[in-house]
This record gives C-alpha cells, sequence and structure tokens, in this order.
C-alpha cells in the first residue's frame, strides 16, 4: 500500500490552495476543527472568510489486474466564502470564479500520487447570520496502487 493516505491528501489539496490563492487573497481561511473559528472572524474581520472543507468519500476498488489493485479515493472540497452582507455579491462572484478556475480540471502531483480535480459548481447565494455565503464544491479523486 503507498503512502498517500487522508491526511496526505487532505495536507497537499491545503497547500495547493494557499499556493494559488497567494497574495491576492485577503480573506482569511478557516479548515475543520482549526484553533481559531469563523465565529472569531466576526469579531476580527467582518469582512468576511473562507471556511474550507476537504470531504473524503468512501474508497471503492476501481480496478483490479496484473497483481496490482487500484482503489480510488473521492472526495470533495467544499470553499464557504463569506463577505459582507449588504454590498452585492461581485466579491463573492469573482472569489468563485477565482476557486472554479483554480480546481476545474486540475492535477496536483505529490510523491505519492495524483490528485484529480473533475466538476466544480458554485452554489447559489444566501444570507447566513452577519454574511453573504457563496459554496464552491469542486469534485476530487486519487488511486492508490498495491500488489
Amino acid at each position: 500500500m503507498s503512502a498517500f493516505n487522508y491526511e496526505a491528501m487532505t495536507n497537499a489539496i491545503r497547500a495547493y490552495i494557499e499556493t494559488e490563492l497567494g497574495a491576492s487573497n485577503t480573506l482569511p481561511i478557516y479548515y475543520d476543527n482549526a484553533p481559531e473559528t469563523p465565529a472569531d472572524a466576526a469579531e476580527t474581520d467582518p469582512k468576511g472568510y473562507l471556511a474550507i472543507s476537504i470531504l473524503h468519500g468512501t474508497a471503492i476498488q476501481a480496478d483490479t489486474g496484473s497483481g496490482n489493485n487500484r482503489w480510488r479515493r473521492p472526495g470533495v472540497v467544499q470553499v464557504s466564502i463569506f463577505v459582507e452582507i449588504g454590498k452585492g455579491d461581485g466579491r463573492s462572484n469573482r472569489i468563485a470564479d477565482s476557486f472554479v478556475a483554480m480546481m476545474r480540471g486540475q492535477t496536483i502531483t505529490v510523491v505519492a500520487g495524483d490528485i484529480k480535480f473533475s466538476a466544480v459548481s458554485p452554489k447559489p447565494g444566501s444570507v447566513e447570520g452577519s454574511y453573504w455565503r457563496v459554496n464552491v464544491d469542486s469534485s476530487f479523486y486519487s488511486d492508490d496502487f498495491d500488489s
């Protein structure tokens, strides 16, 4: 079995997002179960934040043959974009567009294997608390081989 596990996949996806966003991102990023929570953002930066969840799906055996089994690990990266309410949807749409461009059809190559992104779907926005929220979901998968 390769060393490409869920922790390695999660870390690779987070690193990719942070690198691609770079200095252009002015919003704080929150990941699941982080020491700071999005609730803290309302106090420190009322202009908004990004909440990013990496949701791993159920692995399946995708192929067998000639001594190697291929195990497919699917998942979804869910980016929740929170921006100031009452300022229109332009900013959230621009950020959503940047995630579509960043993820759709991309491959992250890491030592243990590739993570491949396919469909990227922005969802309709809605009011959540004191923010306007737009979600962007990006499907991904990685294949793992054993013998």
